[in-house]
């Protein structure tokens, strides 16, 4: 492995032999970024020194918060963890959106328009103290 690849792996949730990708087929990988850092650099925003993580063979009714959920303990992290999705064709800055609820991952699947692949995020978050 090169240097400066990052190791990858990949979730399997059904045991097909070959993927049903395509624009009108209902399933598709999600890629998952984690353990890395968020910044602005040049007017852009950028994620730097993070592991990628692949779950393949998502079928669009199954993606829902509990899956997201168990897909942190999956790649080895505790909640609460943040998640952020990257709409298609769009820059980290521009494009990313928080997800909330099950309402965000149905913008998530419209916006996915058949792509095989989507991206998500996953953050620590914030904590914010109140100063007397």
């Amino acid at each position: 492995m090169e240097a400066n690849k990052t190791p990858r792996t990949r979730f399997r949730l059904y045991h097909e032999q070959a993927p049903l990708y395509g624009k009108d087929l209902p399933h598709f990988t999600v890629k998952i970024h984690h353990r890395g850092i968020m910044f602005t650099k040049s007017n852009n925003l950028v994620y730097e020194h993070g592991d990628v993580d692949y779950m393949d063979y998502v079928h669009s009714s199954s993606l829902n918060r509990e899956l997201l959920d168990k897909l942190v303990e999956g790649v080895g992290l505790d909640l609460p963890m943040g998640f952020l999705y990257k709409k298609q064709k769009f820059s980290l800055l521009e494009g990313l959106v928080r997800i909330r609820s099950n309402v965000d991952i149905a913008m998530l699947l419209k916006d996915r328009n058949g792509a095989n692949e989507v991206e998500i995020y996953l953050m620590l978050p914030s904590r914010n103290y109140e100063l007397e």
